[in-house]
């Protein structure tokens, strides 16, 4: 599983670079990836909002773990 570590970029960056992973990825059904937002509730939202709901990605942020989302391609369940 891959990680995109989201600490130390801007909100518009993470989502940037998590949006082109995701996108470049899921054409070769290759979408397993754990996100790594740290305490940022805000950014977790924004990226549920502008990425993973639009293009139909599942996710799950584990209860003790709150940093951190796990993301897979729908299609791959």
């Amino acid at each position: 599983m891959w990680e995109i570590d989201c600490h130390g970029l801007s909100h518009k960056k993470a989502l940037n670079k998590i949006e082109e992973y995701l996108l470049i990825n899921s054409v070769c059904k290759l979408v397993e990836v754990k996100i790594i937002t740290g305490n940022s509730s805000e950014l977790q939202e924004k990226i549920i909002k502008e990425i993973l709901g639009p293009h139909k990605f599942d996710y799950y942020i584990p209860p003790n773990n709150s940093g951190v989302m796990l993301v897979t391609d729908s299609e791959l369940i």
